[in-house]
């Protein structure tokens, strides 16, 4: 397989991963799974609605090798930008739980 084979091999992959998981993802919305550049995968999939944190996205960036493994990656749990657009600091619902949880 060529890096664009092992790519889209990816991509069906992580489409599956949502279809499969109505518990976990809001299928009413409609997922971003994309090639980028010749050897990453980036996704957005949007999250069934937090009671806490409201609408949040599973974010995936992965670099995959000439062999189609996952070189490197950074998987995020995120607050939506489909209705706000939001700077960088402000995306993580991680930092925002620690926050939240310190003061």
């Amino acid at each position: 397989m060529n890096k664009q084979q092992y790519q889209q091999k990816r991509i069906q992959y992580i489409q599956e991963l949502f279809e499969l998981n109505p518990d976990l993802f809001d299928h009413r919305l409609v997922p971003d799974i994309r090639p980028k550049g010749s050897n990453r995968v980036v996704a957005t999939l949007p999250l069934n609605h937090h009671e806490i944190y409201g609408e949040t996205v599973l974010f995936i960036n992965e670099k995959l090798d000439e062999n189609g493994n996952i070189e490197r990656y950074n998987y995020g749990w995120e607050y939506s930008q489909r209705e706000r657009r939001m700077g960088r600091s402000e995306l993580s619902v991680k930092k925002n739980i620690k926050t939240h949880h310190i003061v």
